[in-house]
């Protein structure tokens, strides 16, 4: 995958024409750019994207943005009080919660996730207590008087805390 200026490419190999084929995939914009070798096909994204920003420039035209982490979502009020009602049995936001879940469905760990991993490979033991702020959960490795809450926990943290274990 090919990253630029916020945009990513897809190439792909055409074994007919003998040429490498790309595509910028995360805006609506249907751009494309192609090259005969690997060594040319990054010079040929980043030059797609540059005469796309000109182009745009040129007209007075906003150019698209690759994905801004907004998202509108159409639901049914009654699906919408069961994710809020998820969301509070859960201690988030309906905001974190729904992260939290499509970061799952795409099966990529949430910082809740990783960071227990990073206890458990510690070898801490790990409770858990509800957060009232509702940001989460907080986990309370070793003595009830070392809390860490999400998504804070650091490695210098973890090591300290590990040797006082």
């Amino acid at each position: 995958m090919l990253k630029y200026k916020g945009y990513s490419g897809d190439v792909r190999y055409d074994d007919e024409a003998k040429i490498l084929h790309g595509e910028v995939i995360n805006i609506k914009a249907v751009l494309t750019f192609q090259a005969r070798n690997v060594d040319e096909i990054e010079t040929a994204f980043h030059e797609t994207i540059d005469d796309y920003l000109d182009w745009c420039r040129e007209r007075g035209k906003e150019p698209e943005k690759p994905f801004s982490g907004h998202l509108l979502l159409r639901i049914s009020p009654s699906l919408h009080e069961l994710i809020y009602q998820a969301a509070q049995k859960s201690s988030q936001s309906l905001n974190a919660w729904i992260m939290e879940t499509l970061t799952r469905a795409v099966g990529k760990p949430s910082n809740q996730t990783l960071n227990i991993k990073i206890l458990e490979f510690l070898d801490l033991p790990i409770h858990e207590q509800s957060n009232k702020v509702g940001e989460g959960i907080s986990l309370i490795p070793g003595p009830l008087e070392s809390v860490s809450t999400f998504p804070s926990l650091d490695s210098t943290y973890l090591k300290n805390l590990h040797s006082i274990n």
